[in-house]
């Protein structure tokens, strides 16, 4: 470098000032050498951090007579270099000189950390703007403020766990500070831990006592947590002493609205409101409140109006298209959603709700546009992942899902959702106990919250295991007893397998505070009168249901079902229009059919209606006290052998009219075989149907046990029956199908009982098997009898009947559906013969019809096991899922 004489060259320079965005301003000239442009050099605390020319134009230094005035200098101060230091020295010297310009800064360190914390909320990089506070944080170690700056930053843009260390350091030398308590309770809100959060704020409350919003902070996670009344005891003693506090109305508002005592909450609201005029907060709780008290339109309409004067508010729109999807309003729901995410074009969680909104509309590709972008930008998004999981699971890919919630569970190991995600697609493999095994673990780790409970019922419930399932749920709800999805979750246990006692005290129980809630604790009301056969109880309480959330797939189902046992045609297909409408988005993603004809209920329906006159008569009939209708119903089970409509009303009534005694055969009558037949079409069943097939041989050692499968059966039923029997079972493609004329053949000739493959054994068959029994069934949907247990002597006439009669509908063509053709149908046609032709005075001798909750005790049915997963024929139609690589 050339070295310039400094006194010969005559050098002047001025360092003027340090900018807010921390630019180094300056002058500096040759008076010899006017035209040269010099190099300057800059020290921060004695060490050189950088060079910069001094080529600026500067107006004023011109005007000052100094040459042309391209002079000046600007050089941003690298924020990288600043020290733990008691304070910042600024020099600028002329480079190859000792030249230094007069006025070298001498920053102290507070203040210079006031300038970067100012810096940080001007520059538009987060990045240099999380560096500046850091720098900040360093330079006035003993300022608690530039650190909870800083943490703040860092919580904000989505980094808690690297400021909650560092509050917590801030806490061990300003243990009063209570900011930095509140900000740990945001931070530990924010990820779900509200017990902690609670911790955080109330100790910020305790230091703070006179600032109300640290009580509405405690008041609020009271509140998530169940503790209604502790929080509602809080925001009293807060008006107390802010008596014009808006934020305490608001407080007490969500506090009524939790208790769904919404017309309580809806003053609060409006109290709140006139308070605080210019504050949006408060209409925003009253359209929720009117939303979940059902008041759609209400809602709606204030969402709408209030939006005409707060165009852009995220919240609001929000607010507004979560309420047209309530109301069934999903295009204008995608559009509010679209909008919203307009403003906010890389936020992902709106990302992932218009994709929702998107496959709901059956727009799969721009769902799936979207599914993707949200992960590109937050690869650990839980909602866009738990999406993409279920589309895999939708088309039965369990193992695609288990890898999607496996690599999102690397990226966000403290997300409980991920981690129980990739068990619950375990068990859909098949792999229940390696499920259960490692639930386990997260209990041990994270303890026994609400959370893991309910997965642990669900994964219970699913695969039959029963006993464990009620213990688990009845333990969970005492243990939580707010927990709303926990009692809905036992509910649905106890009601296959818990007693009238528990079901009631379920129902008693269930914490109902939205309407949706509300909506499901009235659907449950009305399944536990259908499963006593309280029809028209049912009815009704489903109906309410429905005025409150007519968007339940559940329900719909639930009504079309009952509208059809009363001959209600036309009703019945108005729900189940409804159900695949709500369902069609699944349906698209798995190119089944949304014609409602081809499911059970369709066929069914369209069955009834064949036949319009015997359709009307058992309408009118079944207004008619059980016992009443007996005689008629029998008469027209008669005259139309061929329809399941007469037959399935002649057992309803039977049990309604509680004549379904068993009347035992004489002492002298051989009893049923004690042999156990179970059918598998392959030599060899999967590890989890044999788990189940296993259950009735270690339960019922007295029993014989015997295992066919499709080749076997074929064989027996050559040997044992004339030609037709085997050239009916042959022509039938559907694997159910042959079972279900296999089954009927074998206890024709042996008898015996016959159990499906997913069926798990609870209770030892003694308990279920009565002496002087010659044909056991179990009643359950529609009144029908089921098939999947049948108990018999050899030779049944029941089941001598339904033999010919399958035998010679497949061998002739007959294509209706397996449940009509082969199974249910067909058995409750065949049985309704029978005591039709005995009389009306009850059961005929040796027929136990077990209600369904009897069997239930005894048997898990239809198990969940790895084989029902839907096939995967059409994998392109997930195309997000398929090509999503996860990190």
């Amino acid at each position: 470098m050339e070295k310039i004489d400094t006194a010969a060259n005559h050098l002047a320079g001025y360092l003027d000032h340090l900018g807010e965005r921390l630019n180094l301003r300056g002058w500096v000239w040759c008076e010899a050498e006017p035209a040269r442009r010099l190099e300057i050099e800059i020290l921060l605390n004695g060490a050189l951090a950088g060079r910069a020319m001094a080529d600026l134009y500067r107006q004023d230094v011109e005007d000052a007579g100094k040459g042309d005035g391209h002079y000046g200098f600007a050089w941003k101060l690298p924020i990288a270099a600043l020290a733990s230091a008691g304070q910042v020295e600024i020099a600028v010297r002329v480079a190859g000189t000792d030249f230094v310009l007069t006025s070298p800064f001498t920053i102290p360190g507070p203040e210079m950390a006031a300038r970067l914390t100012k810096y940080a909320t001007l520059t538009q990089d987060p990045d240099d703007a999380r560096e500046a506070l850091r720098a900040a944080a360093r330079l006035a170690a003993e300022d608690p403020w530039h650190v909870l700056g800083l943490a703040n930053t860092l919580r904000e843009a989505g980094a808690p766990q690297e400021a909650a260390p560092m509050l917590r350091a801030l806490l061990e030398t300003h243990p009063k500070f209570w900011h930095a308590h509140v900000a740990l309770g945001h931070i530990a809100r924010a990820g779900g831990d509200r017990a902690a959060a609670l911790g955080w704020f109330t100790q910020a409350a305790a230091l703070e006592p006179g600032d109300v919003w640290r009580g509405l902070d405690v008041a609020e996670e009271l509140r998530v947590l169940g503790r209604v009344e502790e929080a509602k005891a809080v925001l009293a003693q807060a008006a107390e002493a802010f008596p014009q506090s808006w934020a305490v109305e608001m407080g007490l508002g969500r506090c009524a609205h939790a208790q769904s005592e919404h017309g309580e909450a809806r003053r609060h609201f409006e109290e709140a409101a006139r308070r605080a005029p210019d504050e949006i907060a408060p209409r925003l709780g009253l359209i929720e409140a009117l939303r979940d008290a059902g008041a759609l339109e209400d809602a709606r309409r204030a969402a709408l109006a209030l939006r005409a004067t707060h165009p852009g508010h995220m919240p609001l729109l929000l607010t507004l298209a979560h309420t047209e999807r309530l109301a069934g309003l999903q295009e204008d729901a995608a559009v509010h959603f679209a909008e919203a995410l307009a403003m906010e074009p890389e936020n992902p969680a709106l990302l992932a709700e218009l994709a929702r909104q998107e496959y709901q509309l059956g727009r799969q590709q721009e769902g799936n546009a979207h599914l993707t972008r949200a992960l590109e930008l937050d690869p650990g998004h839980r909602d866009a992942v738990s999406q993409l999981a279920a589309q895999a699971l939708a088309v039965g890919d369990a193992a695609q899902a288990f890898e999607i919630f496996s690599a999102a569970a690397v990226l966000r190991p403290g997300e409980l959702a991920f981690r129980f995600g990739a068990l619950d697609t375990l068990a859909w493999q098949g792999r229940a106990e390696e499920a259960l095994a490692g639930l386990l673990a997260l209990e041990q780790e994270h303890g026994a919250t609400p959370q893991l409970q309910n997965w642990r019922v669900t994964l219970l419930r699913r695969i039959g295991q029963m006993e464990e399932a009620l213990h688990a749920a009845r333990a969970a709800t005492a243990a939580a007893p707010q927990e709303f999805w926990l009692w809905a979750e036992r509910f649905q246990t106890e009601l296959l397998a818990g007693s009238d006692a528990m079901l009631q005290k379920c129902l008693f129980g269930i914490p109902a505070a939205t309407m949706a809630e509300r909506a499901i604790r009235r659907r449950c009301v009305g399944a536990l009168a259908e499963s006593l056969w309280q029809m028209d109880a049912a009815l009704a309480h489903y109906e309410a249901a429905a005025a409150l959330n007519p968007n339940d797939v559940l329900l719909q189902d639930a009504l079309a079902r009952v509208k059809l046992m009363r001959f209600d045609l036309s009703g019945a297909r108005v729900h189940l229009r409804r159900q695949y409408e709500l369902m069609a988005s699944s349906r698209r993603l798995r190119g089944e059919s949304l014609n409602i004809s081809q499911s059970l209920l369709g066929q069914m329906i369209d069955e009834y209606a064949l036949d319009d006159g015997l359709c009307t008569n058992l309408a009118g009939l079944s207004t008619q006290p059980p016992a009443a209708r007996l005689e008629m119903l029998a008469a027209l089970a008669r005259q139309a052998p061929d329809s399941t409509a007469p037959a399935a009303s002649l057992l309803l009534a039977l049990r309604q009219a509680e004549r379904t005694a068993l009347v035992p055969t004489p002492e002298d009558t051989p009893p049923i075989p004690r042999t156990i037949n179970m059918f598998w079409d392959q030599p060899e069943p999967p590890g989890d149907v044999a788990a189940l097939m296993q259950s009735w041989h270690s339960r019922n050692p007295g029993f014989g046990w015997r295992r066919f499968n499709e080749a076997q059966a074929g064989d027996y039923l050559a040997a044992k029956f004339p030609s037709p029997v085997l050239q009916a079972y042959r022509r039938v493609r559907e694997i159910p199908q042959k079972a279900d004329i296999f089954r009927l053949a074998l206890l024709v000739a042996e008898g015996g009982v016959y159990v499906d493959a997913d069926d798990r054994c609870l209770h030892p068959l003694d308990t279920l098997l009565p002496a002087g029994a010659s044909l056991v069934l179990a009643q359950e949907e529609f009144g029908c009898a089921t098939n999947h247990f049948i108990a018999a002597t050899p030779g049944h006439p029941v089941l001598r009947a339904a033999l010919r009669a399958v035998v010679t509908a497949v061998n002739r063509g007959d294509n209706e559906i397996p449940w009509l053709l082969s199974g249910p149908g067909l058995l409750t046609r065949a049985l309704a013969q029978h005591i039709a032709a005995h009389g009306m005075g009850g059961l005929p001798p040796g027929l136990a019809l077990l209600d369904r909750r009897q069997l239930g005790a005894a048997v898990a049915g239809g198990c969940f096991a790895a084989y029902k997963t839907y096939h995967m024929r059409h994998r392109k139609r997930i195309d997000a899922a398929a090509a999503h690589k996860p990190g």
